[in-house]
């Protein structure tokens, strides 16, 4: 999937996709789960905060991208985007 595709009925297609595609192959004795409070929800959460840091790291931080105001606007977008995944996946699983 593009990832500028901001159609929500393409997103939720993409989203049914990939779900199809991991109950297909799925292995029944494989004892990773990904509900919340498991190992596999929290290895998201661990991956979430990664990416943040490395987008605002290597991305916001560099001199190409905070000289120019628009594309240092776009990357600092996404890293709030991100920490509101992160914000978001670490409330709903550490509740459990």
């Amino acid at each position: 999937m593009n990832s500028d595709a901001s159609d929500p009925t393409e997103v939720e297609q993409w989203r049914q996709e990939l779900l199809r595609a991991f109950t297909i192959d799925r292995d029944p004795n494989n004892t990773v789960d990904y509900s919340l409070g498991s190992f596999g929800c929290h290895e998201l959460l661990d991956r979430t905060a990664l990416i943040m840091r490395l987008l605002e790291e290597q991305v916001v931080e560099h001199p190409a991208c905070f000289q120019r105001p628009d594309w240092f606007v776009l990357a600092h977008e996404a890293t709030a985007i991100l920490n509101r995944l992160y914000q978001e996946v670490g409330r709903e699983h550490l509740a459990r």
